[in-house]
């Protein structure tokens, strides 16, 4: 809120206050189911999650099957190949339902059935989205390595995670330096030109940036933030007052447009220390279901943060629900110690 008291023009109350819904929501699920339901266990609610994750397994296989032989569905091209998506709006949606899927079913599977959660894993490989092949990479790693995640000192995971981004960068240099590349900026890519502009922000307003409504969020839009207008860039496709469905499409530019250095700095530092958090009771846990639920939350998380890198899934449905298992998982563990 700093943030928005300390820039010289103001936005409008009903911005922000829905800009904080948005941002917060994914953190008020799970510390309401902290609090408020501290009793209701993963174990206890894991039933119904398995019995969901069949039936949407299922259903998924039959319009897969039906759009790969009829073509249904609306298409994209990708890498010049099919890029499926069926009926959601977007390909990265049916990647997190494919990945939601296998990290549900991981702690009944990971022990007796891995191949079967590979399966689950290729369907997302249809979609052809570069994120979910990271995820992907990191969940077999996880999936046939778990007793060496179990013995490895905790650092060496740490540092095991920071060399992903740099393997899906050398694999994706070219796709990834568009990003940042002067011809996206004047071919008037939305995602470049916020990406850029971001940084801009971030040092004209240091450190708190220019608060919640204002910037790369989507309600900076509906009350149009005098932000865009004021650097020049109302113009670009997406971004216009009129048009302005682009301007929520990623996450750490808005952090960092709208909370500055401070904000981004600790906006790591919390997701930093839900991992930590994870990673500890991962590796002290003797319940082998709870051991491979936490290892399931912890796959969960890095999807999160690997879509962040193109998708501001962080503050929307998707980001939701995987802090919902986070929340069950955390009231298993704190559970265990009342009882014991």
């Amino acid at each position: 809120l700093l943030s928005n008291l300390l820039t010289p023009k103001k936005i409008v109350l009903e911005a922000i206050g829905l800009d904080m819904l948005s941002f917060y929501k994914a953190f008020i699920v799970y510390f309401g189911i902290r609090t408020f339901f501290k009793d209701v266990t993963y174990i206890d609610f894991y039933p119904y999650l398995k019995a969901l994750a069949y039936w949407a397994l299922g259903i998924i296989l039959f319009f897969l099957f039906i759009d790969v032989f009829f073509h249904v569905f609306p298409e994209q091209s990708r890498f010049g190949l099919r890029s499926i998506e069926l009926f959601f709006k977007h390909p990265s949606r049916l990647s997190f339902a494919v990945a939601f899927i296998f990290i549900v079913l991981y702690p009944k599977y990971a022990g007796k059935g891995k191949l079967f959660l590979v399966a689950i894993l290729f369907l997302g490989v249809f979609t052809l989205r570069v994120k979910y092949f990271g995820f992907m990479l990191i969940a077999l790693f996880s999936l046939y390595n778990k007793q060496l995640l179990t013995r490895i000192n905790k650092k060496y995971i740490y540092i095991l995670l920071s060399l992903t981004p740099f393997i899906l960068f050398f694999i994706f240099k070219d796709w990834i330096m568009f990003y940042f590349s002067d011809e996206a900026i004047k071919l008037g890519w939305s995602r470049a030109v916020l990406l850029k502009y971001s940084f801009i922000v971030a040092h004209d307003f240091f450190p708190f940036g220019t608060g919640f409504g204002s910037f790369a969020s989507h309600f900076s839009g509906p009350n149009y933030s005098w932000v865009y207008g004021y650097y020049g860039i109302d113009g670009v496709w997406g971004m216009q007052r009129k048009y302005y469905q682009f301007l929520g499409d990623q996450y750490w530019p808005m952090i960092l447009g709208q909370f500055g250095v401070f904000g981004l700095i600790f906006m790591i530092g919390v997701i930093g220390s839900f991992l930590t958090m994870l990673l500890t009771f991962f590796k002290s846990e003797k319940n082998t279901f709870v051991k491979d639920a936490l290892l399931s939350g912890i796959l969960g998380l890095l999807m999160l943060l690997l879509d962040s890198t193109a998708d501001a899934i962080f503050s929307q449905n998707r980001g939701v629900v995987i802090f919902i298992l986070l929340g069950l998982m955390m009231n298993t563990l704190t559970y265990k110690r009342r009882t014991e």
